[in-house]
């Protein structure tokens, strides 16, 4: 016999594109925390360049992401070794398309750093921005760790407080808009 199972009602589909093995185990952390039944996480981890280009192209030849709208499509990455012009170009390319980029400045580390403190505009290295979350964490920090990031995420609501003065956008200094994303998703109908 089947068992019949409740399903909270559906969100309308979203679909997540991440660049990076650690951005692909937060977001998928995210989605099964929080029951967001309507988000798609996909990963575009393969090489460098416009990641925006390879989120199109990867929706594109798959079908099972044709209903997406532009609209619900995010594209997360961080500045890694693109160059200011590259990622003025993406930033661009995302706006005029109608995707929507969560983008940190240097590193993802920064939005997982914001789960424990405040972020200020003022530069960590990577190397001290692992060795915080390591003291938070209690354990060596290590990128992609589902069990790690499992963690982190339960802290998310700290993290929407601890970056509300670095979520705009600028190359210039430490940022971090993830939480303009988080906050998208969750008002998402």
């Amino acid at each position: 016999m089947a068992r019949n199972k409740k399903k909270k009602q559906g969100r309308s589909a979203i679909l997540i594109f991440v660049e990076g093995e650690t951005e692909q185990a937060y977001f998928n952390s995210f989605k099964k925390n929080f029951e967001l039944y309507g988000v798609a996480i996909v990963s575009i981890l393969k090489g460098s360049g416009d990641w925006i280009d390879k989120a199109k192209n990867q929706a594109r030849r798959n079908p099972k992401y044709s209903g997406y709208k532009a609209a619900n499509t995010f594209v997360i990455f961080d500045k890694n070794g693109n160059t200011k012009e590259e990622l003025e170009d993406m930033f661009e390319k995302a706006k005029s398309e109608g995707v929507k980029v969560g983008f940190s400045n240097n590193s993802i580390e920064v939005w997982l750093l914001a789960h424990f403190e405040q972020i200020n505009r003022g530069f960590k290295s990577q190397r001290e921005l692992e060795r915080n979350l390591t003291s938070y964490l209690g354990t060596p920090y290590v990128k992609g760790n589902v069990k790690q990031i499992d963690k982190i995420v339960q802290n998310i609501r700290q993290a929407l407080y601890n970056t509300s003065n670095v979520t705009s956008i600028n190359l210039d200094y430490q940022t971090t808009n993830i939480s303009d994303i988080i906050n998208e998703i969750w008002s998402n109908p």
